[in-house]
């Protein structure tokens, strides 16, 4: 119940008497947002939150939710989670030194999970957002994205909410270690033209365009424009065997639509660790087969790289899905890739983070 953590990080409080409520034009709101007319917002995509530079000793927020989702509370370099209960109620997310502070909230569960409307935000002082990174990526996939099951011992244990964790996936990582924003558009269990157990609706191609998933007012691919895109898609494709050409004329088509959204962002296309033999090599050939498309069309900013399952460690978590040790490698080679690529180089007090075995924010 509440947050657990640091104690200078709180949990659910009455309100007290404070200075007047910050919207959403007084935080740097984190992904895809349903920002209404009196500026409360809502957030459904993984990874998605608030930032804010505030000036007191107390921060509050009052949040409407199903009572799903599991929440980071980032103060001054100390972290919390919060487990948010159902209905609209009031939390304190910070009691402490009085003064000038950071604080960054962000969604660890996945959409399904359902959304999370912050009604206000206050603080005993003045909220203002922060700066925006000059770095941007935007991350689409399935459950290797939102960091399904990653907390889990092994493969054995069952999903719960509690077991994943979006900022341990390989994105949010690789995001982390170069100081860059990040807009993460996954789905447990999508596919691009199936779902997993061959679901037809709501596919990934279905709410790539979405405000929330939730929510099915478009969004407008000019709000935020990355350097970087990252794709992981099509195990749920084929996990009972090869979709047909279908797959490969929807990989092609979301590809090319990108490329008209976003003309000179670097496009990553990734296949993660899951499945194995014939399976698997179906399923890289229909990706790499759509790479080879856009390139012999003349997009030099299109590259195929895949990711691996770690030797050791951690390897697997719930379900079979990647582990804390695997999502670091998984990062990794990614990292790697965006410094070849675009020249980026990691933020100095990160830099050992995915060069090393270390687990970040745990």
């Amino acid at each position: 119940m509440g947050v657990s953590g640091k104690q200078a990080i709180i949990g659910a409080v009455l309100m007290a008497a404070m200075a007047a409520p910050a919207m959403a034009q007084d935080v740097r709101v984190l992904g895809r947002a349903d920002v209404r007319g009196d500026g409360s917002f809502g957030v459904q995509w993984s990874g998605s939150g608030f930032e804010a530079r505030f000036t007191g000793s107390e921060f509050f927020a009052q949040i409407d939710d199903w009572g799903h989702n599991i929440y980071r509370i980032e103060v001054d370099g100390m972290e919390a989670t919060l487990d948010l209960q159902p209905g609209l109620r009031t939390y304190q997310l910070f009691d402490g030194a009085d003064g000038e502070h950071t604080i960054r909230v962000t969604r660890r569960t996945s959409s399904g999970a359902g959304p999370t409307y912050f009604e206000y935000i206050r603080a005993d002082g003045k909220v203002k957002p922060t700066r925006a990174p000059e770095r941007r990526m935007m991350v689409i996939g399935d459950a290797n994205v939102t960091g399904f099951g990653v907390l889990g011992e092994d493969e054995r244990c069952s999903f719960s909410w509690e077991t994943q964790d979006h900022g341990q996936s390989f994105g949010a990582l690789a995001a982390e270690y170069f100081g860059a924003d990040l807009h993460t558009i996954a789905v447990d269990g999508a596919g691009l033209t199936r779902n997993y157990a061959d679901k037809r609706s709501d596919t990934l191609a279905e709410v790539l365009d979405v405000t929330l998933p939730s929510v099915q007012r478009g969004w407008r691919s000019s709000k935020y424009v990355p350097n970087a895109i990252v794709i992981n898609l099509g195990v749920a494709d084929f996990w009972n065997g090869d979709p047909g050409e279908g797959f490969d004329e929807a990989y092609v088509d979301m590809l090319a639509k990108l490329r008209r959204d976003y003309p000179e962002a670097l496009v990553l296309v990734t296949v993660g660790p899951q499945l194995n033999g014939e399976t698997r090599t179906e399923l890289v050939g229909s990706v790499q087969g759509a790479v080879a498309k856009r390139v012999a069309g003349g997009d030099e900013m299109v590259e195929f790289i895949e990711l691996p399952l770690a030797d050791g460690g951690r390897r697997l978590g719930c379900d079979w899905h990647p582990g804390v040790d695997s999502q670091l490698g998984m990062a990794n080679t990614l990292a790697l890739k965006l410094k070849e690529r675009l020249g980026w180089e990691q933020k100095p007090d990160l830099d050992a983070m995915l060069m090393s075995n270390v687990t970040v924010g745990r």
